[in-house]
């Protein structure tokens, strides 16, 4: 019973840790979360090029409603070297529709991505590696 109460310094568990408890945000919407205390394991593959496999951890899950417009999603703002996911669920399974590691000159990630209107877009976010810290989200229309 003990052991539940001490998290130690790296922070508490985040209720969006998994797809399945994704958080909604909406286009226009910035969140700020702690990812210390989420898995190591990033929960879905982030690659780029179709063979670069980012080595990704300590990720966070949001969903969006596609409105048929370009969305941009950023981790501007974050307090460390984050890598960005964005998956559609196909039968059950997540499909990657972009992932990104470093934008041009910054540790944080950004991609406008050109949305399906009704679809929703899983959005896994987290650090290069084992990186954790302040993670800021933005979703801008």
């Amino acid at each position: 019973e003990m052991q539940s109460a001490r998290q130690g310094p790296r922070g508490r568990p985040l209720p969006n840790d998994t797809p399945d408890a994704a958080e909604p945000i909406a286009i226009g919407d910035s969140v700020s979360v702690r990812t210390g205390g989420t898995a190591l394991e990033a929960e879905a593959p982030c690659v780029i090029d179709e063979e670069f496999d980012v080595p990704f951890g300590h990720t966070a899950w949001w969903t969006l409603e596609g409105t048929g417009d370009p969305v941009t999603v950023t981790t501007e703002g974050s307090s460390f070297d984050t890598v960005l996911g964005i998956y559609v669920d196909d039968g059950g399974v997540l499909t990657q529709v972009g992932c990104v590691d470093d934008t041009e000159g910054s540790l944080q990630a950004e991609i406008t991505l050109e949305t399906v209107a009704g679809e929703t877009y899983f959005i896994q976010a987290g650090g290069f590696a084992s990186s954790s810290g302040d993670l800021v989200l933005a979703v801008l229309p």
